[in-house]
């Protein structure tokens, strides 16, 4: 049995949540956008669920999250940074075992306190990017 996550149309009520962790519990569906515009927000852990989709545009990036797990899902697409945020607060980034393609963004080298980052078991391709010197 699965279970979806439902969002509403405002985050008000959890503007001041810190952190969010929902792994293995079987939800599915997309990720609820609204989830970046939560501005407390510092660790996000919703791996081994079955979301499905794209990771929302805004959410690798955006406020304070110094952690995201996303690892072993069903999200697609492609990884996305949000382009008017800074990820200066970003540690721990883990996407592995879902089924992300294409290029890893070159914007991931620009988050400098970056310190795990997990792509493993994805389907991406070309290299990956460093913020000081040549990617390799």
């Amino acid at each position: 049995m699965y279970s979806r996550v439902r969002s509403r149309q405002k985050s008000e009520s959890l503007q001041f949540l810190e952190v969010l962790e929902l792994q293995g519990n079987n939800l599915s569906g997309r990720i609820p956008y609204q989830i970046s515009h939560l501005s407390s927000l510092q660790v996000l852990n919703l791996s081994c669920n079955s979301f499905s989709g794209s990771i929302p545009d805004e959410l690798i990036g955006s406020g304070r999250l110094r952690v995201i797990d996303l690892s072993n899902n069903q999200l697609s697409g492609r990884i996305r940074v949000n382009r008017f945020g800074r990820c200066e607060f970003l540690n721990h980034l883990k996407l592995s075992d879902n089924f992300l393609v294409n290029n890893i963004p070159p914007e991931v080298g620009k988050c400098s306190n970056l310190r795990t980052l997990l792509l493993n078991g994805n389907i991406l391709e070309g290299r990956i990017p460093v913020r000081d010197g040549p990617d390799f």
